[in-house]
């Protein structure tokens, strides 16, 4: 029964277009940016208040204090809204914001552990030590230039320590 309450309570963020909105009463948040955020350290999104015929936009991160004063000063001046009603939605975006990396990363956690049950990404114990005597190699640097050299990617090869 707890758990169906949380999830009633829980801030919907739906996407449309690629875009994530945020719906309080009349005021509408819209978030770009959000799916090149892959944790949450930094949530740097471009985002837009609207409200009837007023509207806000910054680019800014959620995770920084300074950033959401910012946001909520300005979009106060823009829209006449009061900052401590916006101050109270920016807060309860945020936890959208956060609820909703914190289940992608869920998500894509999953899909690694099932391609690694499903032999994807697991490497054999050959393969691990090939690859750690590779990384404990103290040539490692001009074993990497010269990898780079093979694949013709160009570039000086001299900063790799490797004269040639």
């Amino acid at each position: 029964m707890e758990e169906a309450a949380k999830k009633e309570k829980r801030p919907e963020l739906p996407e449309r277009d690629g875009l994530h909105f945020f719906i309080r009463e009349e005021r509408e948040y819209r978030l770009s940016g959000l799916e090149k955020c892959v944790g949450l350290e930094s949530l740097k999104v471009t985002l837009r208040l609207q409200w009837r015929d007023y509207f806000h936009g910054d680019a800014l991160d959620l995770c920084r204090d300074l950033d959401r004063r910012r946001f909520v000063e300005r979009a106060a001046e823009e829209t006449g809204l009061s900052a401590d009603l916006l101050k109270r939605d920016l807060g309860r975006l945020l936890l959208a914001v956060e609820q909703h990396q914190e289940a992608k990363l869920r998500a894509e956690r999953a899909a690694l552990e099932a391609a690694s049950v499903q032999g994807g990404a697991a490497m054999t114990a050959e393969e691990e030590a090939e690859a750690m005597a590779l990384l404990k190699s103290p040539d490692l640097l001009a074993k990497i230039g010269a990898a780079f050299d093979q694949c013709g990617i160009v570039g000086e090869s001299s900063r790799f320590g490797v004269n040639s």
